[in-house]
């Protein structure tokens, strides 16, 4: 399986002028412009997708689109149908479909997602989100909460031979540190973890808790995503202390990185395993496919140069401003 922060996918274009998006559809639209680079954006993505040769995907940073098409002339889900519908076309073999819509959306305008291939796994009931003040609440100066809902997915893995247990993942998406919460008694302490850091912890506190219900129906649990949190600051180091094994960690060790910001390589993108969820895992790499690779090559055509913007090709490489982050499950077969 796979974790992917699709940099902003959003199918409602940011003209600059309207505040269409959000469940609330009067939020700041992000991503693409134009229709143009919208199908840019789009056909890097698939490639992304598809060279991660996974069978189950956790998508950060999707649009949060649910209004029926009567408020805004699009169909709900818009964003994540359109993206599986793009990956079955351009790879009809895989038969990938969306997890579904879940049981609670916050007003956030991204969310968390998760889509599989049908011949690999079979999804255990709905998809389920956490709903919780640290991830649901707002600051004053700010209508946006101040998380997106982790959600979560039980398989049950289709071999032929070995176990047919049932595994639940769960796609995070924890605060960044682009915003102050200090009007929420969450300053920047200069400690080097930046803005939110408090808040970011109170999410990882209430992720265990929901990772503790999750194993009661699952033979294991895998935490992945986005957690805006490097490898030894405190929303991580309490998940670890929480008995999560980071298996980055494992598996890379300290020299990991799955982003760069001002020239400085680190790993917010992260995958953690539950004790009995390691019965099945055999190996973890981040795809290096966004992280080394120069912002001139994205979608993006704002500010280029005509001979820059020939530099665009849809392929994989810098799909993102996020690596990808691979693991390996063994279940038998």
């Amino acid at each position: 399986m796979a974790t992917f922060n699709v940099l902003n996918f959003f199918t409602h274009l940011d003209d600059g002028v309207n505040d269409i998006c959000g469940p609330t559809a009067d939020l700041e639209c992000r991503g693409a412009d134009t229709p143009e680079e919208l199908q840019r954006q789009l056909d890097k993505l698939v490639a992304g997708i598809v060279a991660l040769d996974a069978d189950v995907v956790a998508v950060q940073e999707i649009e949060n689109d649910i209004h029926p098409a009567e408020v805004d002339g699009n169909r709900a889900h818009d964003p994540i149908l359109t993206l599986v519908e793009a990956l079955n076309q351009v790879d009809p073999e895989a038969a990938w479909a969306w997890a579904g819509e879940t049981n609670h959306y916050n007003d956030y305008p991204v969310r968390n997602e998760i889509i599989y291939r049908t011949g690999a796994v079979e999804p255990v009931g709905a998809p389920v989100a956490l709903q919780h003040p640290a991830f649901d609440s707002s600051r004053p100066e700010n209508p946006e909460p101040v998380g997106r809902p982790p959600l979560a997915q039980t398989f049950r893995p289709m071999v032929d031979r070995g176990s047919r247990q049932p595994f639940t993942v769960v796609a995070n998406h924890f605060k960044s540190k682009g915003s102050s919460c200090a009007s929420i008694g969450d300053p920047d302490t200069g400690d080097g973890q930046a803005n939110c850091n408090l808040t970011r912890v109170a999410q990882a506190e209430a992720l265990l808790d929901f990772v503790a219900e999750l194993e009661q129906d699952s033979s294991g649990v895998l935490v992945v995503g986005d957690l805006n949190s490097y490898r030894l600051e405190d929303p991580i180091r309490t998940l670890e202390d929480g008995e999560l094994t980071n298996l980055v960690e494992l598996f890379e060790g300290s020299e990991a990185y799955s982003f760069v910001f001002d020239g400085q390589l680190g790993y917010l993108d992260t995958a953690l395993s539950t004790r009995s969820m390691l019965n099945w895992v055999e190996g973890l790499t981040v795809f290096h496919i966004n992280a080394d690779e120069p912002d001139i090559l994205d979608y993006d055509m704002s500010f280029k140069m005509d001979a820059q913007d020939a530099l665009y090709e849809p392929e994989a490489y810098r799909s993102s401003d996020h690596d990808p982050i691979i693991i390996g499950l063994e279940f038998g077969g």
